[in-house]
């Protein structure tokens, strides 16, 4: 029994890849053997079958890309219909916003460039807007047209032109056209996130440093 669940938890790992060489086989064998049996193909033996073959696998590749291309077509043409939709009518007072289409620009108190404590869930957040988010606590974002800048925390408190979120909770939430400014420091854990579009030079990871040995003393 044991034998049989790994077998299953393997064919369902690689369930994928079995699938695309299933469909090649059948693509070439299929053709090749309609070849195989249509006369004047055959006349021309293995040569005539293999070059059938061949063909069924050119063509199931061109329309595999066809495919693709007018799957991609399709989902940016949904994401733009669905960013230029309006957004609803929302009360900024609310703690807790659910299935809700936000314009950012409509959360922020009068007078303040400050949003604290709220929780947006599977919400469509749209700007244009920069944030510099606080003590956030991000969980399965989706991030659509948006930028991430790296910023010195030296001068994080002279930046005019962003709007702060302190506290807030952002549960499978799509950002649609917004910058986020991240610290220096928290520039791994942004990173941890997904979807992050560095357009500023981010760190370079530190070089592995060896342990001494003892012949450094020997050989110098």
């Amino acid at each position: 029994m044991e034998k049989l669940k790994r077998a299953w938890a393997w064919f369902w790992e690689h369930s994928g890849n079995i699938v695309t060489f299933i469909g090649w086989v059948v693509s070439f064998g299929i053709p090749a053997w309609i070849g195989y049996i249509t006369d004047w193909v055959a006349a021309y033996g293995p040569i005539g079958w293999v070059a059938c073959g061949a063909l069924g696998v050119l063509t199931t590749a061109v329309v595999s890309v066809l495919a693709a291309l007018a799957r991609k077509i399709y989902i940016n043409a949904s994401i733009a219909k669905k960013f230029y939709q309006a957004s609803d009518r929302i009360n900024p007072m609310k703690t807790h916003f659910l299935h809700e289409r936000i314009k950012l620009e409509d959360l922020l108190p009068p007078g303040t460039g400050w949003v604290e404590g709220k929780t947006f869930e599977d919400c469509d957040l749209i700007g244009p807007l920069n944030i510099a988010s606080y003590e956030c606590t991000w969980h399965g974002n989706l991030f659509q047209s948006v930028d991430h800048i790296l910023i010195d925390v030296e001068v994080a408190g002279n930046i005019k032109n962003a709007r702060v979120f302190q506290n807030c909770r952002f549960i499978k939430c799509a950002f649609y056209n917004v910058s986020f400014l991240v610290a220096e420091s928290n520039y791994e854990s942004a990173t941890q996130l997904g979807g992050t579009n560095w357009i500023t030079p981010v760190p370079k990871k530190d070089s592995v440093k060896l342990p001494p040995s003892p012949l450094d003393e020997v050989l110098s």
